[in-house]
């Protein structure tokens, strides 16, 4: 049994939710930093002096952008496709930005 991260749970989810067809690729823990130097995803943070990749990632083909961290994979799906606007409920955005964990920013 793997364990999996809620963080990237919560980007399939998002996906999911939204309609998007999409591909998940499980990596190992030791393997994050070699599949995200694949889609030239830059990294999240340094540790010691070293760039540090973490999950979830998406690669959205359509505006051949890499996006990282769940919070920022939840509004740019909402920001870059609002036409489906289910992931926030009509006048919880205020709500939703405050439980964000990073540093996007949910426009409403």
């Amino acid at each position: 049994m793997q364990a999996r991260p809620p963080e990237a749970q919560m980007a399939r989810f998002a996906l999911s939710i939204e309609g998007f067809v999409h591909k998940t690729t499980w990596v190992d823990l030791l393997d994050i930093a070699a599949e995200a130097k694949k889609i030239s995803t830059q990294s999240t943070r340094v540790r010691d002096g070293e760039p540090l990749h973490t999950v979830p990632f998406i690669y959205d083909p359509a505006t051949r952008r890499v996006i990282y961290d769940s919070w920022n994979v939840v509004v740019y799906l909402k920001e870059q496709y609002s036409a489906a606007p289910r992931l926030f409920p009509p006048r919880t955005c205020a709500l939703q930005a405050s439980k964000g964990a990073s540093s996007a920013r949910l426009r409403c």
